[in-house]
């Protein structure tokens, strides 16, 4: 969601005419559409009047609030994220503010770029928030792939810039949804129309792959001729249908009436080649165009829009109502490391969708319920991650400081010193 032209929309609230006046003259300049507001009750109609992406506000003005603010955004727009700033930096402040719902908690004073980062990194929260909330869940094309990242959207621009025709090799790891990129291809194409066929390597004997190749009735390329013929870990292909493939298949589609051929691999074929275990002039066929699919854990918030989608998929066959995940679910599966990919996720969530109704964190196995953490972007200083995992630490304790200095493995006094306030007993 954003303004017209993609300009991402900004409520400022304060008190303070000048410090209103600053913030905005700066965040558009950094490109936002802003709007301002000087205290809660003028905030609440400008979020009447329209949606905004972000609100920022100052916590002490009079009246209400600003923790009043963040509460009712939290509660009533889920599309909405909340970056608290304020002078009267304190523990019990930060663990408040989280508590209320705020994406980010910013004490004053600060530095234009501490600003710029913090209301990245809370509009960068909005994807997952809202895949949770039931809202946007990204594109889904139909060739099923989904997603948002820049990592997708470059996969995506690959997709699309595949030559007619061309033999294709599609790398990457086990699980990243090689196939899905193969029928992504096959859609785009001229063929769409005609026949897909995949056929795993590895899953037919040696003795039967080469058969399966003769291009006269019966065979593969034969059945595929007007479509698409896909070889799933071409890796594993024996020697000799190496040789059937070359002699069978034209370099082009539709040249003596062949197949468009696509093949995946997660293998290095360059060092096979080398080890003479795959044929050269075979793997320079296959890389006249050449994609790679990102692994799961390079895709950020595709992970939480991924699972929604599956969650809706295992609905229809178990006859459900969709799964739902909390906030705090998706944003340990986001955090994950996903060594099996889509796959994984995939088979993760139909266990649960066949159970529950609605996941959470504690549903989740141990290595996911343990490495659920806040999104950390390049930009951050060591100091202002160690801040956010203090104060995460400290929301998740209720702002017990003696429970959460045991569990940072620091005294209390350090434990003041890197959130700030004083040290109550």
């Amino acid at each position: 969601m954003g303004a017209p032209g993609g300009r991402e929309r900004i409520l400022v609230v304060d008190d303070s005419r000048d410090t209103v006046e600053v913030l905005q003259r700066f965040l558009q300049g950094e490109g936002y559409a802003v709007r301002v507001a000087y205290g809660v009750a003028e905030a609440m109609r400008r979020l009447d009047e329209g949606p905004v992406d972000l609100v920022i506000t100052d916590v002490k003005m009079p009246r209400e609030s600003g923790l009043t603010l963040a509460r009712h955004v939290r509660e009533n727009l889920g599309d909405t994220a909340v970056l608290v700033i304020t002078g009267y930096a304190t523990i019990e402040g930060a663990v408040e503010a989280m508590k209320t719902g705020a994406d980010n908690y910013l004490p004053k004073p600060f530095t234009n770029e501490e600003l710029k980062g913090a209301v990245r990194r809370a509009l960068d929260r909005l994807p997952m928030r809202r895949a949770a909330s039931g809202g946007d869940v990204g594109e889904i094309r139909p060739d099923g792939l989904v997603g948002q990242s820049d990592a997708i959207r470059r996969l995506f621009a690959d997709i699309e810039r595949v030559p007619e025709g061309a033999p294709v090799l599609v790398s990457g790891e086990a699980g990243s949804g090689r196939m899905a990129v193969a029928r992504a291809i096959h859609l785009g194409g001229r063929r769409a129309g005609g026949p897909f066929v995949p056929v795993c390597c590895g899953a037919v004997p040696a003795t039967l792959m080469a058969g399966l190749l003769d291009g006269r009735d019966g065979g593969l390329i034969r059945m595929a001729a007007q479509g698409t013929l896909v070889l799933s870990d071409v890796d594993r292909m024996p020697p000799d249908a190496q040789q059937r493939l070359l002699t069978e298949v034209p370099v082009q589609a539709g040249e003596g009436g062949g197949p468009h051929l696509i093949a995946t691999t997660s293998a290095d074929l360059a060092a096979l080649s080398s080890r003479g275990t795959f044929d050269p002039a075979l793997r320079t066929r296959l890389g006249t165009a050449r994609i790679e699919v990102p692994p799961l854990r390079d895709r950020g918030d595709d992970v939480a829009l991924l699972a929604i989608r599956f969650a809706t998929i295992a609905s229809t066959r178990t006859g459900r109502a969709p799964m739902r995940f909390t906030e705090a679910a998706l944003q340990a599966l986001c955090a994950g490391s996903w060594p099996g990919n889509v796959r994984e996720l995939s088979d993760l969530v139909e266990r649960l969708a066949a159970l529950l109704d609605v996941a959470d964190v504690t549903d989740l196995p141990p290595s996911l319920r343990f490495s659920a953490r806040p999104a950390i972007g390049g930009n951050r200083t060591l100091a202002e991650v160690e801040a956010d995992h203090v104060r995460a630490v400290l929301a998740a304790v209720d702002g017990n400081k003696t429970r959460a200095a045991q569990i940072l493995g620091i005294d209390r006094k350090t434990l003041r010193d890197k959130v700030g306030g004083p040290d109550e007993h």
